[in-house]
């Protein structure tokens, strides 16, 4: 879990970075991204495509093979950076295949010279490659965003580039340059250092008039023209082969660089006077939106177990792995084997196209089919002034059987933790330790504090009668002047006497419990005992586990009610009663022997009277009477086999049929509990509903919605979308207010 936090961390840093860079926020005047710290006080600028300063292009990098392997087709990409862990290129740098292209390449950082050995070069690996869904090479939406497989160290000499959201470039950006390590003339000779020059933007009629003349291809709005040079004169500097990915670069009105376009490989020829790039401005919102989805990797999406990797959902069950187990490949592939419910607990079944599964469990259960229960967490850090609720696995449904527990809460030094108990019911054979204090069955449980700053908990439950379990409310408290009598813990005006750790009760009346000073009467504990289907209790007297401690007469009368026509079992598990002093009665039945009774309806009243001496211990459970053979009206289809159990049955389907009665044949698309089944029988997950998203494909998530923010543009987004950093309205809206953090 600790590894998992720290991941999301980390993955929402990075989306930090592509939000604030894009201007949202005005991070620029604080220096995040699009500034150059290297180049200290005005820097003249070299025209005529010379070398460029070592720091001047921070954000530009460079592919290069793998020690011992040479990727040609790679060598010649440049790719930007744009935030600690994520950079772009044009899809020409990620053919043939996406998922593969990057083993044998990594990415240098820092140096402007060709096999240079710059002391802030950094160089780090890639872990995928995402093309735009409507990407063709050289020609629209050429633009793939690369995820780093570590996050480059953010130095004056490598930095993120903002990324521009304006859409009239022409007007907007009056000093432009491009900068990368093409060939210098038409020799194809290259240079040894990264050359700079200054570019123009084309208006949009402009570029569309060289595109049908030059090009003979119509102009696409993901497409960006630029005249080389500022006068646009055939000699001047311009792009030109070896250079796939370089950026073209403009300064806004305060001085930040913003990444404008990517230069498109091989369009036009090195002698031209224009030159043709990916338009940053219309493809800004696939970058966001495309990462943004990986960050949360959830709704049909894949987060492999490694809590960093995330298969998108058009790449599960493709043949190609990207999981390290796989998993990515046993997405339900076949629909055969995962219809039949085989993971329990709310485990995901995936399977691949061999019919092998895994469960993919949650944290509360583990094993091949989800069938064992875990401890979930077992480390926990509570900062001062904090609370959080600590409760038995599963809770507050019946603990698991058979379970050993074991969990270490810290609070800083100078603090300590107080254990204020909201629930408790154990099994009598159960316990739960709170340091070296043991709590068992019907055990009081009082408010504790410990003596230092660790608190060591363990929970034991042994194979039957699990019970709900319990619920403790923890604090981190400055434990300076503590006085625990402020509590009033000693009741029947005992005296409350403070100690070191700890309190001590002085009873005014001897017969009372030295504990808490606490009546006779509170020793029955809750009197009226409601079992929903299926439910046990545990009822013990008092002191059951700590005999010989009270020797004082006291009575009990309790009411047990069940469900419907369900009725009341009694087992007798110890009854020790010093006859005639001391009695049992059940529906007006003295107890004398016997191991367990059934209530004649769905109430039972229990009595009994204690001398001193005695003890008992019971478990009461609700109890439905065995009824008819369901599978006589041979309900399961298809050639289903029936099995009878109590109120119902189940079948077990042939080959090819699914659903309650196998009337369903399979590959008919069911979704798990959970989810939401689209119009289109796409399964998404419930949480996805109404979240402003098509999920679906078709819009029926987003049907008969109750909008949380309308955006100017009459779009809906949740309420949690508004000043995230991102613009999930599409036109700002969502962020317009949110002011500068």
């Amino acid at each position: 879990m600790d590894r998992w936090k720290e991941a999301i961390t980390l993955l929402t840093l990075s989306l930090a970075w592509i939000s604030s860079c894009s201007g949202i926020l005005n991070w620029k005047d604080r220096g995040v991204c699009g500034n150059r710290p290297a180049l200290e006080g005005p820097q003249s600028r070299i025209f005529n495509g010379r070398d460029a300063a070592l720091g001047a292009w921070p954000w530009i990098g460079r592919m290069i093979p793998r020690p011992g392997l040479r990727p040609q087709s790679l060598e010649e990409c440049i790719v930007v950076l744009i935030a600690p862990e994520w950079a772009v290129t044009p899809t020409l740098c990620v053919l043939p295949s996406v998922k593969t292209s990057f083993r044998n390449i990594e990415i240098v950082f820092g140096d402007n010279e060709v096999d240079g050995s710059s002391p802030y070069r950094q160089q780090v690996g890639v872990r995928r490659g995402y093309e735009h869904p409507k990407a063709i090479p050289i020609q629209q939406y050429d633009l793939a965003v690369l995820q780093l497989d570590t996050q480059v160290n953010v130095t004056d000499y490598v930095r993120p580039i903002c990324l521009s959201t304006n859409q009239n470039e022409w007007e907007a950006y009056e000093s432009c340059w491009i900068a990368g390590w093409g060939s210098v003339n038409i020799l194809n000779e290259f240079p040894q250092y990264l050359q700079e020059a200054p570019a123009r933007i084309l208006s949009h009629d402009q570029c569309q008039q060289y595109r049908e003349e030059q090009l003979g291809a119509p102009y696409h709005e993901t497409t960006l023209c630029t005249s080389n040079g500022v006068n646009g004169s055939n000699g001047e500097p311009h792009a030109c082969f070896g250079e796939v990915g370089a950026p073209l670069m403009c300064t806004d009105e305060n001085g930040n660089w913003d990444l404008v376009g990517l230069w498109l490989s091989y369009v036009g020829r090195c002698g031209d006077q224009t030159t043709e790039y990916a338009r940053m401005s219309v493809l800004h919102d696939f970058i966001v939106e495309h990462i943004h989805r990986i960050l949360d990797c959830n709704g049909t999406d894949l987060r492999c177990d490694d809590n960093s990797t995330c298969a998108l959902e058009e790449e599960l069950c493709d043949g190609e792995p990207l999981c390290a187990d796989g998993e990515d490949e046993m997405n339900n592939c076949t629909g055969l084997v995962c219809n039949d419910g085989i993971c329990l607990n709310g485990g995901t079944c995936r399977e691949n196209l061999q019919r092998e599964y895994i469960c993919r469990c949650t944290e509360e259960w583990t094993e091949r089919n989800c069938e064992q229960a875990t401890c979930g967490q077992t480390r926990y850090s509570i900062r001062p002034g904090e609370t959080m609720d600590f409760q038995s696995p599963l809770y507050p449904e019946l603990y698991p059987n058979a379970i050993e527990c074991e969990y270490i809460v810290t609070v800083p030094d100078g603090y300590k933790i107080l254990v204020e108990p909201n629930f408790f019911q154990l099994d009598f054979f159960d316990a739960l330790y709170i340091d070296n204090l043991t709590f068992t069955g019907q055990s009081i449980v009082d408010n504790y504090t410990t003596p230092g700053s660790t608190l060591m908990i363990r929970f034991v439950s042994n194979e039957v009668l699990p019970q709900p379990g319990f619920s403790l409310q923890l604090s981190a408290i400055d434990v300076t002047d503590l006085n625990e009598c402020d509590w009033a813990p000693c009741e029947n005006d005992g005296n409350c006497t403070d100690l070191e750790d700890g309190y001590i009760c002085e009873c005014v009346d001897e017969r009372l419990d030295v504990r808490k000073c606490i009546t006779p009467d509170d020793f029955c504990g809750p009197q009226d005992i409601d079992l929903v289907e299926g439910s046990s209790y545990s009822l013990t007297s008092f002191h059951y586990f700590i005999p010989n401690t009270y020797n004082n007469p006291y009575s009990c009368k309790y009411s047990v009610t069940v469900p419907g026509d369900h009725k009341v079992r009694v087992q007798f598990l110890e009854v020790a009663l010093l006859f005639p002093f001391e009695t049992l009665l059940y529906d007006n039945n003295v107890y004398s022997d016997g191991q367990e009774y059934i209530s004649e309806d769905s109430n039972l009243e229990i009595m009994f009277h204690i001398q001193g001496v005695g003890r008992f211990s019971l478990n009461l459970s609700d109890y439905v009477e065995p009824d008819a053979d369901e599978c006589a009206s041979q309900p399961c289809l298809n050639g289903g086999e029936c099995f009878d159990k109590i109120n119902g049955f189940t079948c077990k389907c042939r080959r090819g049929f699914t659903g309650k009665t196998c009337n369903i044949k399979s590959g008919s698309r069911l979704c798990p509990s959970r989810y939401f089944t689209c119009n289109n029988g796409r399964c998404i997950k419930a949480s996805k509903v109404c979240d402003g998203r098509n999920h679906c494909g078709d819009g029926s998530d987003e049907l008969n919605c109750e909008c949380e923010y309308y955006c100017h543009n009459g779009r809906c987004i949740p309420e949690r979308y508004v000043c995230d950093g991102i613009n999930n309205c599409g036109d700002w809206t969502d962020e317009n207010q949110c002011g500068s953090p």
